[in-house]
């Protein structure tokens, strides 16, 4: 009697742990977000103002004593992706391109773009700085 009452009990837990309740329903398929909110740049527009800008920010004498022209020039096109991303073509073109006066509101995003642009390439280049310097070889003399 006890041994069956051992069997029905395991047989319960185990048919129990065992049984299918049905389908699981699938999970709907996750749609890739659109950042985008209007149509992308004309290329060659934008190659324009990636050499003008650069051009602009090469030639001044505080940016040469303080940055490579190769991380110039990614900062220039970060800071020209972003405003890709944020804003489209026309406004591009009426707010920055050939504006002479820039409104306070447009030049403080001019700003806040570019500065996170130089942020982030001085933290790649002192990451490659910091990678070169540790792949020289080690003089016998500076080791500890």
């Amino acid at each position: 009697m006890k041994n069956l009452l051992i069997i029905i009990l395991f047989t319960v837990l185990l048919g129990g742990c065992t049984v299918n309740f049905g389908k699981t329903k699938p999970e709907p398929e996750k749609k890739p977000e659109v950042t985008q909110k209007h149509k992308p740049w004309p290329q060659e527009g934008k190659e324009y103002w990636y050499a003008r800008y650069f051009f602009t920010m090469a030639m001044n004498p505080q940016v040469q004593l303080r940055i490579t022209p190769k991380s110039v020039f990614a900062i220039v096109k970060c800071t020209m992706d972003k405003y890709e991303e944020d804003h489209s073509w026309e406004w591009f073109e009426e707010n920055l391109a050939e504006t002479l006066i820039i409104k306070p509101e447009i030049s403080q995003y001019v700003y806040n773009v570019t500065k996170v642009c130089a942020e982030t390439q001085r933290a790649a280049d002192e990451a490659e700085a910091l990678k070169k310097k540790m792949s020289l070889p080690i003089k016998p003399e500076d080791s500890v």
